[in-house]
């Protein structure tokens, strides 16, 4: 399988796991939250210039997990076979790009794949 994330869609991806996908249990069960982005800096800067670069936690077994944005990209291929064996119905959102109709379920199930190796929390 060739297929691989293109970086603009893991930024996509990644702010839309953190802004709305996994609240619901990081913010229950997980401590020692840290959450980086590169910020834009200058005349030319727009508010877009900036974006998510890595997630560091520790869950509630204790266990530290740190997820970065090169993770979504490099990952990806592997993410998807994962996919296409146990969440079919996730593909078409997730290879769609530009035009994918993703929302916070499937980012949530992304990041919490990258963290856990499987979907936990739903």
């Amino acid at each position: 399988m060739a297929w691989k994330m293109e970086r603009k869609d893991a930024v996509d991806w990644f702010c839309g796991a953190i802004e709305g996908g996994v609240a619901y249990w990081m913010n229950e069960i997980c401590t020692d939250v840290s959450i980086e982005r590169n910020e834009a800096f200058g005349d030319d800067a727009r508010l877009d210039d900036w974006e998510y670069t890595q997630v560091q936690f520790t869950d509630e077994d204790g266990k530290s997990h740190k997820i970065t944005l090169e993770d979504m990209v490099e990952r990806s291929t592997e993410y998807l076979q994962f996919l296409i064996e146990q969440m079919p119905f996730r593909v078409q959102n997730f290879v769609a790009g530009e035009n994918s109709n993703a929302d916070a379920e499937d980012y949530d199930c992304y990041f919490q794949w990258l963290a856990f190796g499987e979907v936990v929390y739903g």
